[in-house]
């Protein structure tokens, strides 16, 4: 699979703000016009999936709580621990380890880089560690993880079949 063309890339930004958006309980279009219809945000949505089909793995809207859970779900690293996460804004999410990552095989974690799933167990982005003991991660979602080099566009969207592993 190939980078995303940054109109597409855009666009997917866009389909994964206007379905937080909706959760939150509001939506605005570009033109500030308010989207009164479930329905026409789901259409939206579809819409943006089907444009994306064959290039890329569908967006999923990504929330604080998806990370921090999809955290424990993509990467061993993160075994008996419950991170807690704040989203910081396009598809950047700020997580907290409380004590640190308990794993004795990495003396030092800084800028050690770890995948999250969603909640289909599909590889939604990647985190890198801002300390030692493991306590600070930065999360990014989608294409904004593959933008950062976290994780490579062909495992962007794939199937895990649990934790990974080193």
């Amino acid at each position: 699979m190939t980078a995303l063309p940054p109109a597409l890339a855009a666009l997917g930004d866009d389909l994964e703000r206007a379905v937080a958006a909706q959760v939150a309980g509001t939506v605005r279009t570009r033109r500030t016009r308010r989207l009164r219809s479930r329905h026409a945000v789901a259409a939206l949505v579809a819409g943006g999936v089907v444009s994306l089909a064959g290039t890329a793995a569908a967006v999923v809207a990504l929330g604080p709580d998806e990370v921090a859970t999809g955290m424990p779900a993509g990467s061993m690293a993160f075994a008996g621990v419950t991170p807690a996460c704040t989203d910081e804004g396009r598809s950047t999410f700020r997580c907290t380890v409380a004590g640190g990552v308990r794993s004795t095989e990495v003396s030092d974690w800084t800028g050690t880089i770890e995948p999250f799933t969603d909640a289909r167990s599909t590889i939604a982005g990647g985190c890198v560690s801002q300390d030692a003991k493991g306590v600070l991660w930065l999360c990014y979602g989608g294409q904004k993880a593959v933008d950062m080099q976290l994780i490579g566009p062909d495992y962007l969207g794939q199937h895990s079949s649990g934790p990974s592993v080193g």
